[in-house]
């Protein structure tokens, strides 16, 4: 989801270029971004800006929430909170999370 919504927001060769500059100045990945969500976060926030970032993180969640039939208050959170959240639930569909995310 963050993939999808980077490449619909930004386009896909500035995505492309977000995500080189990741790989190269914090050795992160969007393959792996789930497991290191919070470096990968702050990493963006870095790269595009913090007000650009929070942009795409409340579609991020939108859609996560709409994927996974999440009530809409969760839908108020931060990315890395509502994963924290659903971690701390035991969300029956872990796995499902991280293929999303």
């Amino acid at each position: 989801m963050i993939d999808e919504t980077l490449e619909k927001m930004l386009g896909a060769t500035i995505k492309d270029v977000v995500y080189s500059y990741i790989r190269h100045q914090y050795n992160l990945n969007v393959e792996t971004c789930y497991k290191n969500l919070e470096e990968f976060v702050n990493a963006l926030r870095e790269v595009i800006g913090e007000s650009a970032s929070i942009m795409i993180e409340n579609v991020v969640v939108k859609k996560l929430c709409t994927s996974l039939g999440l009530k809409d208050a969760n839908e108020n959170s931060s990315l890395i909170d509502l994963i924290e959240k659903l971690k701390i639930s035991k969300y029956e569909d872990s796995a499902r999370i991280e293929k999303e995310v």
